[in-house]
């Protein structure tokens, strides 16, 4: 039992620590430096760097530009931008300027070399272009004014630039994606981290970067989550049943075909998988293998996505096995069971690979993401005319990895 006179300093000591706590639980960083220590925990197998996302209300909008005069710029494709670009500016009024052109009845006045605006100004922020204009006392000019060339030809010449508008537009989900990245390859470049993969379509990056650059990373208050980049490693059985010979009707090639049972035979009642796609993802595949009959095909390799020399002697360029690099059967042993003459159960579809682990047999979960995320975008432009075809994306290992939670998994 403390004395009276302790008493007061202990609950003063008590009340102290109380609070420290309280504020470390409210760190900005505190709850993403947990997760980021839970996600290391789960990797049974190591992890190669990290995995980083970005808070949606962290993407900053983006405003649509349109070309100064309709057809003229190189880059019409281009519809939205980031508000740091530098456009040029053009401005309208709904009030006659003097010296201010109006191409129609319909449109506004405009101008984009006024004494009123300062002259032309060819690359200006979004920020900085509408000042230009309100200190003209006017505006803007929207994306519709724009389109129908209302502020085409006002005096600077330059009608194949893209023009600034007042028009934000809602992006598509690739689009957002896209802009996600671009904002985490700045973050990440800011704290010396090397970017290992970029992923879109998950709106997140994969680095490389040091304990000091995790910090920061980590501290980042528009930074969602930092989480273990986890190995996935193929079990020794895998591939030691990879260089294994079976029966030509195995198990599984007998029981895919009913809902019970075997009957010693398959039958894929008409359905060959022509016209179809088969991504496999796995260790490569030798594309010209007997069983494939010219049906396989190049594809991607996380190891060295665009750069053949990058490949050494762990990963084939576009996930290819040759008599150069036998690497490892695994996945030639998985496309044959998706796609093989003999024993595939689509004889006749189309098979692509997808290299995402190594000769080893290991990669990582950003690897296998951006594979898939590759699958995806190929198969929109292998048809005809570079329309979309059916696809399936196909991994037969039973790698050693624990798949990290979802924030929503963790409440």
């Amino acid at each position: 039992m403390p004395s009276s006179r302790a008493a007061p300093l202990l609950h003063t000591y008590i009340a102290a620590v109380l609070s420290l706590a309280a504020a470390v639980s409210v760190h900005p960083g505190a709850d993403r430096h947990r997760r980021l220590q839970d996600s290391i925990q789960e990797c049974r197998d190591g992890h190669d760097g990290v995995i980083v996302e970005l808070l949606p209300s962290a993407l900053p909008s983006e405003q649509v530009v349109e070309c100064g005069r309709k057809g003229w710029c190189h880059l019409q494709s281009i519809t939205e931008s980031s508000p740091t670009a530098k456009h040029e500016v053009r401005c309208c009024s709904d009030v006659r300027i003097d010296g201010w052109a109006r191409h129609s009845a319909t449109c506004p006045y405009t101008a984009s070399d006024g004494p009123e605006i300062g002259g032309c100004h060819h690359e200006k922020t979004y920020e900085q272009a509408e000042a230009i204009c309100s200190a003209a006392g006017a505006r803007l000019c929207t994306k519709e004014e724009l389109e129908t060339d209302c502020a085409a030809g006002t005096g600077c010449g330059h009608d194949w630039d893209l023009i600034w508008s007042s028009s934000v537009e809602a992006s598509s989900a690739s689009t957002n994606g896209q802009r996600c990245v671009s904002a985490l390859r700045a973050k990440a470049e800011a704290v010396g981290a090397e970017i290992m993969y970029e992923l879109p379509s998950n709106e997140a990056i994969a680095v490389h970067a040091s304990g000091t650059a995790v910090d920061e990373l980590l501290a980042d208050e528009e930074i969602q989550s930092v989480t273990a980049n986890c190995m996935i490693v193929l079990p020794d059985s895998e591939m030691q049943r990879a260089r294994s010979i079976s029966d030509a009707l195995s198990w599984g090639i007998d029981r895919i075909d009913s809902r019970s049972g075997r009957d010693g035979q398959y039958d894929d009642s008409g359905a060959t998988g022509s016209g179809s796609l088969v991504y496999i993802l796995d260790t490569g595949v030798r594309i010209s293998h007997d069983d494939f009959g010219g049906r396989a095909v190049a594809g991607w390799s996380a190891g060295c996505p665009t750069d053949p020399s990058a490949c050494g002697s762990n990963w084939v360029y576009e996930g290819v096995i040759t008599d150069a690099n036998t690497c490892n059967g695994h996945g030639t042993h998985c496309a044959s069971t998706a796609g093989g003459s003999t024993y595939g159960v689509a004889e006749d579809t189309t098979i692509v690979t997808v290299q995402v682990l190594s000769c080893a047999g290991s990669g990582s979960t950003a690897g296998v993401i951006a594979g898939i995320e590759w699958a995806v975008a190929d198969s929109k432009t292998r048809g005809p005319g570079g329309t979309p075809l059916p696809a399936v994306i196909v991994r037969c290992s039973r790698s050693r990895t624990t798949r990290v939670p979802t924030d929503r998994e963790r409440v």
